[in-house]
């Protein structure tokens, strides 16, 4: 997605997590904050209750609960 806008496609949201602290001063990008009421999104796990590898979704909500992301619980 930042690739396409770079190439002037157009505009986009993205997660701050996707955002680098400090962009390049030679970005082609512009990285704008919102102001007052910040828009939230829900990203849930799922799966088939008859997949094989429980351990494998275990681990990864744990990965996930480890990065230590703001508004992960």
């Amino acid at each position: 997605i930042r690739h396409m806008l770079a190439a002037g496609i157009g505009v986009t949201v993205l997660p701050v997590t996707a955002v680098p602290e400090q962009p390049p001063a030679n970005s082609l990008l512009r990285y704008l904050p919102f102001e007052g009421h910040v828009p939230e999104r829900r990203v849930v796990l799922a799966w088939r209750r008859s997949f094989p590898r429980l351990a494998a979704i275990e681990a990864l909500a744990q990965a996930v609960y480890e990065c230590e992301l703001p508004g992960v619980r």
